[in-house]
């Protein structure tokens, strides 16, 4: 089905597709890697598209939870910012307290994105509002972004993590 895809739809939207796919273990990076080497040699259409985008994933650290972690991900990576951490886990107490969306971890740069379906009830909000207050209260800067932020004005998104990424190694 992602060669189907890869044949009719634009580059974002099947890097989408991709993301899911893995996100809801539908299939693995190593699975479609070896369907891409089987059926990739016959000039299939979307076959290099879906080269393209597995080697990224190969060259990303770990594979984002959403489609909007790849999109922050890639915009930070190019515009030439260190590339974060993915999926970043923050143990207390031996059991996992948090997991960051994008990370510098050296740092204690955090950087959550609210995407429309994981942050949209009062629970979601107030669980995340909780676990912010606490992450600040450890040191971490956490930055908060939603889809509309990421996508409709990345030149805003890309420079306010550049801004806290400079204070930061400054303060260092």
């Amino acid at each position: 089905a992602l060669f189907a895809l890869a044949g009719l739809l634009a580059r974002e939207q099947v890097d989408a597709a991709v993301n899911s796919a893995f996100r809801d273990k539908l299939c693995t990076p190593r699975a479609l890697f070896s369907t891409l080497e089987r059926l990739g040699q016959r000039g299939r259409p979307g076959a290099h598209m879906l080269q393209q985008i597995l080697s990224s994933y190969q060259s990303d650290r770990g594979l984002g939870a959403s489609p909007l972690e790849v999109v922050a991900y890639r915009l930070l990576v190019r515009a030439g910012l260190p590339r974060p951490h993915r999926n970043f886990s923050i143990f207390r107490e031996g059991k996992l307290f948090a997991k960051i969306d994008l990370a510098y971890p050296a740092l204690r740069i955090a950087i959550e994105l609210d995407g429309q379906w994981c942050h949209s009830t009062n629970f979601d909000r107030a669980r995340d509002c909780a676990r912010q207050n606490e992450l600040v209260r450890l040191g971490w800067h956490v930055q908060r972004f939603t889809r509309q932020q990421v996508e409709g004005s990345p030149e805003v998104f890309v420079a306010s993590v550049r801004e806290v990424l400079t204070e930061r190694m400054r303060a260092a």
